[in-house]
């Protein structure tokens, strides 16, 4: 006696990808329809997210160097602007800022900002 090995039966009506029925010929693009708008709404926010973020960045970096500056030209040991001339400060300040901000690859743009307080 041989035993046939390997040797599975298949139904007539069975194709390469599978057996479907007639009322599942179309579930695949029907998934598909249904998942893309979800799939691109997360897309959308995920951008929109890194921009914020990035948008903080460089504004939190700016902050630090303008701090920086200004404690730079209060001549070491002052607590306040007083030994160094006040208007020269703030204008370095803001230049400080604004290299800052204008630099390559900030997202933020220099006309959204209306005021720098102290």
């Amino acid at each position: 006696m041989t035993a046939r090995l390997g040797r599975a039966r298949r139904s007539p009506r069975s194709d390469a990808a599978g057996e479907r029925g007639a009322g599942e010929r179309g579930a695949g693009i029907v998934e598909f329809a249904l998942v893309l708008p979800v799939f691109l709404l997360l897309l959308l926010i995920m951008g929109r997210v890194r921009a914020g973020v990035s948008q903080r960045l460089t504004l939190t970096h700016a902050t630090c160097e303008g701090a920086r500056t200004g404690s730079a030209l209060a001549k070491g040991g002052a607590t306040n602007c007083v030994l160094a001339d006040p208007a020269g400060v703030d204008q370095q300040v803001i230049a400080a800022l604004q290299r800052i901000i204008k630099s390559p690859g900030s997202d933020v743009v220099l006309d959204d900002i209306d005021e720098v307080r102290q």
